[in-house]
């Protein structure tokens, strides 16, 4: 069987400016550079596409402009440079994607901000709210998010951007009756699954995890003409999916993120949930780690296809690597991570779960409490710190740190598990007051096991 092929696009163009490319015109020159780019976007190799984009912005910039005719009496018009097939301002936000790619995220912010306000497009904005919330510069950020909602206001990224920066949902539902083309009564009336989903993701990012649920599962008739269409959506199982997770209910969670892989890998949110369901050993289905490695590998070949720059991606990488003992590996991950998505929660807990299996308790400690500075409502942080300070002897700061979970996260099962647990190993606090913690824990929810162990344990 033969395995020769024809010639690619991209080896079509370059033999093309090995030929006759100095006897194009500039704006020729660039549309050939922009293509060779574009190829080499395609064969995922970020450094030689960043080569050509930046070439053919300076083949742009030397295109001629066209002096309009003059007439009598009339205002003669700007002069403007001719029609191509791609505009200076999309050559530089390829290229500024190419930068990002490597990892050159000062670079890429620079070549977005050249881009005039007036000149961006959508996606443009989005990827520059993006950039800017990387490298911390919220007001900027936000101002970016608002832009794009300004123009299409159901882009859930941007949404979901602005609830990571601190906006709370009230004052985002706001500004989006505010600047909705059709008025609020066509927003409240015919798009209630969007709305839905602002409420849902708004509850997350606010900890209350049993609103988020209650208001995903809320769809139901006259509320939109047929819900069944957003229930099998892939934001409807991504957001579920995280919310179960966050709320403590793995198996349920597992569920609704694998039914959101199956559905769209490219449109799927929040898949690296998924990535730390399967590193768990306490993961419900699959149980054992050889099965856990099928699933887990099939995971990451799908984001490396179809999301090869997003966080999902890496930190489904860094994961992988955990589960397979390769924890240098992960820790490499992570550090590309930190300067790639500055102030990220997810980022500094999974820092964190490397220094825990490192068995570094005191750096750990550092990592979790900024950590949970990053995301108060993350039950994990809390039960990672506590354990670091029981494994350095610090018994009043492990009681000290399950009381705050409480204090953030409410009365919950896990809370109150985890504040009996750190309890128990000082002994001047009597077995009936953590008796009676761990039965009011069993009252809550009879199946969460650990509540069981410890009330059988005493």
């Amino acid at each position: 069987m033969s395995t020769s092929r024809g010639p690619t696009t991209g080896e079509i163009i370059v033999d093309h400016e090995e030929d006759g490319f100095e006897t194009l015109t500039p704006g020729k020159q660039a549309t050939v550079l922009t293509l060779i780019g574009d190829c080499y976007t395609k064969l995922r190799q970020p450094a030689q596409a960043e080569y050509y984009y930046v070439r053919a912005v300076a083949f742009k910039k030397r295109i001629p402009v066209d002096a309009p005719p003059k007439r009598k009496g009339k205002r003669t018009p700007k002069p403007t440079p001719p029609k191509t097939a791609t505009t200076e301002h999309e050559v530089k936000y390829r290229l500024a994607k190419s930068q990002r790619a490597v990892r050159n995220i000062t670079l890429a912010l620079n070549t977005m901000d050249s881009i005039p306000i007036r000149n961006r497009a959508v996606k443009m904005s989005l990827f520059l709210g993006k950039l800017r919330q990387e490298r911390g510069q919220d007001n900027g950020a936000i101002n970016c998010f608002k832009a794009v909602l300004k123009i299409d206001p159901l882009c859930v990224d941007a949404v979901r951007g602005l609830f990571e920066l601190g906006m709370k949902l009230d004052d985002l539902l706001a500004y989006l009756l505010m600047v909705f083309p059709s008025g609020p009564e066509i927003f409240l009336a015919d798009i209630q699954w969007y709305m839905t989903l602002l409420v849902a993701e708004g509850a997350i990012n606010e900890g209350d995890y049993e609103r988020a649920i209650d208001s995903l599962n809320s769809l139901e008739y006259p509320w939109h003409r047929n819900p069944h269409v957003f229930r099998k959506s892939v934001f409807y199982s991504g957001t579920m999916g995280k919310a179960l997770y966050l709320m403590g209910d793995r198996e349920a969670a597992l569920s609704e993120l694998e039914k959101a892989l199956r559905t769209n890998i490219m449109l799927a949110p929040h898949m690296e949930f998924l990535a730390i369901i399967y590193s768990t050993e306490s993961c419900v289905k699959p149980v054992t780690a050889a099965k856990r490695v099928v699933p887990f590998e099939l995971l990451l070949r799908r984001l490396e296809r179809y999301k090869l720059n997003s966080l999902d991606r890496f930190l489904t990488r860094a994961y992988y690597a955990r589960m397979r003992k390769m924890n240098a590996l992960a820790s490499g991950i992570v550090v590309k991570l930190d300067k790639m998505y500055r102030n990220n929660p997810e980022v500094t807990l999974l820092r964190g779960v490397l220094l825990m299996s490192d068995r570094e308790w005191r750096e750990a400690v550092g990592v979790l409490k900024y950590a949970i500075e990053l995301a108060p409502y993350r039950f994990e942080s809390y039960e990672m710190l506590v354990e670091a300070y029981l494994s350095i002897t610090m018994i009043k700061e492990a009681i000290q740190a399950a009381k705050d979970c409480i204090e953030k996260i409410g009365e919950t099962e896990r809370s109150l598990t985890l504040c009996a647990g750190a309890m128990k190993r000082d002994t001047s606090i009597p077995i009936p007051k953590l008796r009676t913690m761990l039965e009011r824990a069993n009252e809550m929810n009879p199946r969460y096991l650990p509540s069981v162990y410890s009330l059988v344990e005493l």
